[in-house]
């Protein structure tokens, strides 16, 4: 008797790691690296959709700003690179770029590649630029935030 339940513990132990190499590991939500409809950022509602809850409706209210935009116009080849969730101060620290908002305020921090072109105040675009647009949004209010376009900058 008492082998058999040494051999059905040993049996039970061994399904259970097996099971437990088996399953996949948790998968993270890398959706906002997709493209997004233009129609889904046209519908993007700037001042209810808040706050911004995860990494794809980051996406989709820096695109929807940057589409509403009257001071720059966007190629087709704009990409998201990353998004996090982080603080003003940490982007400052880490990228030693400027932002007036030196503070520890959550924001999400997204990064595009691409090729912009600025609207001059004579209406006439300027010369096609490449690199990254920096968006920074606080995570509760629509009214904080910047975008910088300038060379990809390196962590």
């Amino acid at each position: 008797m008492r082998n058999q339940f040494q051999v059905s513990a040993l049996f039970i132990l061994v399904i259970s790691i097996v099971l437990a190499g088996c399953s996949s590991p948790e998968t993270k939500d890398d959706s906002y690296l997709t493209p997004i409809p233009e129609s889904t950022i046209s519908a993007y509602q700037e001042n209810q959709d808040y706050p911004i809850n995860n990494e794809l409706e980051a996406v989709i209210a820096a695109r929807h700003i940057m589409a509403t935009d009257q001071s720059f116009v966007l190629s087709q080849d704009i990409q998201v690179v990353s998004v996090e969730k982080t603080t003003f101060l940490d982007v400052y620290k880490r990228f030693n770029y400027g932002t007036d908002h030196l503070e520890d305020a959550q924001i999400w921090f997204v990064v595009f590649k691409g090729s912009w072109q600025f609207i001059l105040s004579s209406g006439k675009l300027a010369p096609l630029k490449t690199g990254c647009i920096y968006a920074e949004l606080k995570v509760n209010d629509p009214e904080r935030r910047e975008f910088i376009g300038r060379d990809c900058l390196q962590e």
